[in-house]
């Protein structure tokens, strides 16, 4: 085996391989991983010296950020049983020649971006391909029906490219041993019904595409489907009860950002395996169903911006392994149940732009994981500040967004122990909450800027225990990228040393917001935006 990486003692080096390799006889493998070669790939090694080493069974050519150039046709004269050229800067047509290796087992041309042009009809001769990778490119048109013939392929990778249309031909029926199918992100019109015959189909991603009309019933027939991901189309109707029939399977549904209206089917409380439930950016109505609360395993629930009404059901709170809970921007009314506390291992939860009237002290209970909290625009929301403080605990809590609300009290110090980090701020300074304007905080959370301003409409801060009260706001701030809640989970040290703890801590209006990372209390709402 030969393998070339970049030389970290010598960057400067460029990895290559010399006429001499076809002398070694016996050579199988060849790999070229994470080099800086600038070079075109028809440069990089000696293609028709190395069409005569016939042991060799596998090039992998991948992770090469300056490799371009087309693939070369010589590769077609070898008999490769694994051909990796993934995430190169390749351009050029997919070679026809390719399809004249007929021992391949695993073809991987994905994310190089640059490659264009159909699928050739001479890759439907791969017969013992089992994984077919061509994702991320710009390949156009439709799947040729000579892909049928492909019946040892296991995972068919496409999804973000250029297809179009009916692009998905009724004879992908024929690949019996299909278990991964990804035509995410393109711009596919329609799918065939004989879908519904890959009984062995465990991954199906649609989402990102120009599919319409009702969700197809015919899903439900999928009877190894784990995963389903559907998002972002132009569905409509109504949710189908046919989807609960997969309860011996599915572990996560994406429904999210199409046009789906009425009800959540109640039976979907079957579904026992499910991890990730997404319909958020739907229009959905009714309320949440207490059948919801059966999925034991739930991990994620998403069912944000839509126009659910009634009550947030206590049943959800008896999911014991749910960690991220988005309720924002529907009509939900009425008190948050107190069995919130039960939620140990919630990490986000996300209940603004809603109509609740009041926050259980439970809430305090959840200091072990919690990172984000937005409860903001809810106009009757009620209730003391000082259990906020609570939910500083271990230190984990990294956001808090509690504006417009009626929340009111003294500002609890707890909330001087939260991180300070990924934001900066500047406006009048006022001594008595210096444990919170005193933040020097100009670090980037994935890119992201962020610049808060104090609002200079507050009339008074009083260190008494009443309320104060604003008239007028001024403040700042900029969003370079939305940041949402894989970043707060992933990016945040919950064991960083906390600030020093304050003397003494003032009181400020509460229509007070919080900057992501860190506490500034404002008087202008800034957006967040989570998944």
């Amino acid at each position: 085996m030969i393998y070339l990486q970049k030389n970290l003692q010598q960057p400067q080096l460029q990895p290559s391989i010399p006429p001499e390799v076809s002398l070694l006889t016996g050579l199988r493998s060849v790999a070229i991983q994470n080099s800086d070669m600038n070079v075109s790939l028809s440069q990089s090694m000696p293609w028709q010296l190395l069409q005569d080493l016939t042991k060799l069974s596998a090039i992998d050519i991948r992770g090469n950020h300056h490799l371009h150039g087309t693939i070369p046709t010589e590769i077609g004269r070898m008999s490769l049983q694994r051909l990796h050229l993934g995430n190169n800067q390749l351009s050029g047509d997919l070679k026809s020649q390719l399809g004249l290796l007929t021992n391949l087992v695993w073809l991987s041309v994905g994310d190089n971006g640059g490659i264009s042009g159909t699928i050739p009809t001479e890759y439907g001769m791969l017969s013992r391909c089992e994984q077919l990778q061509l994702r991320s490119n710009n390949i156009t048109g439709q799947l040729p029906t000579e892909l049928g013939i492909m019946t040892s392929l296991v995972s068919l990778g496409l999804g973000d490219n250029s297809l179009s249309g009916m692009a998905v031909p009724s004879e992908i029926a024929m690949l019996s041993n299909l278990q991964t199918l990804n035509l995410y992100n393109n711009s596919i019109t329609h799918v065939p019904h004989q879908l519904t015959l890959l009984t062995n189909l465990m991954h199906l991603h649609l989402n990102d595409n120009q599919l319409s009309g009702n969700l197809p019933t015919y899903l439900s027939d999928l009877t190894s489907l784990r995963v389903l991901t559907v998002g972002h189309n132009f569905f409509a109707g109504t949710l189908p009860v046919g989807l609960a029939n997969l309860n011996r399977t599915l572990e996560s549904l994406e429904l999210e950002g199409n046009n789906f209206h009425g009800g959540i089917p109640s039976e979907y409380g079957a579904l026992s395996l499910l991890e990730t439930l997404r319909i958020n950016h739907n229009s959905l109505s009714a309320g949440v169903p207490t059948e919801i609360g059966e999925l034991t395993r739930l991990w994620r629930l998403n069912l944000a911006h839509n126009n659910m009404t009634g009550t947030i059901p206590t049943e959800l709170m008896a999911i014991p392994t749910l960690s991220r809970l988005y309720l924002s921007d529907n009509l939900l009314s009425g008190p948050l149940p107190t069995e919130l506390g039960k939620l140990r291992h919630l990490t986000v939860l996300d209940l603004s732009h809603n109509l609740l009237s009041s926050v259980p002290s439970e809430i305090g209970l959840l200091t072990n994981n919690l990172v984000s909290v937005d409860i903001s625009s809810n106009q009757h929301l009620s209730g003391p500040l000082e259990q906020f403080g609570l939910l500083v605990g271990t230190g984990t809590l990294a956001f808090l967004n509690i504006s417009g609300t009626m929340l009111s009290g003294t500002i609890p110090e707890d909330l001087c122990f939260l991180r300070n980090q990924y934001c900066s701020f500047g406006g009048p300074s006022f001594s008595s909450i210096s444990c919170i304007l005193d933040f020097d905080c100009t670090a980037s959370l994935c890119g992201c800027d962020c610049t808060c301003g104090i609002g200079v409409g507050i009339e008074r801060i009083s260190s008494s225990t009443t309320t104060t009260t604003t008239t007028t706001t001024t403040t700042t701030a900029h969003k370079g990228k939305d940041m949402n809640d894989e970043n707060l989970a992933t990016k945040f040290n919950p064991h960083s040393g906390p600030t020093s703890r304050p003397s003494s801590v003032s009181r400020i209006h509460p229509d007070a917001r919080i900057c992501p990372m860190m506490i500034v209390w404002l008087l202008w709402l800034v957006p967040a935006i989570f998944d």
